[in-house]
């Protein structure tokens, strides 16, 4: 089972999932990179907006 982290990093850095809340780590370096929700199956980008992947 997942468990929510809750991690608050001194910059705001961190990618947050928008569905659960989730913390998926800090933001990648490549503004395009995408992170994915184990829990949701959903994959956020650096912004932490939902992104669809094909």
């Amino acid at each position: 089972m997942l468990a929510k982290r809750d991690v608050k990093e001194a910059d705001g850095q961190g990618v947050t999932c928008p569905r659960c809340g989730a913390y998926l780590g800090p933001r990648q370096p490549l503004p395009h990179a995408l992170v994915k929700c184990l829990k949701c199956k959903l994959w956020v980008d650096n912004d932490g907006n939902e992104k669809r992947r094909a």
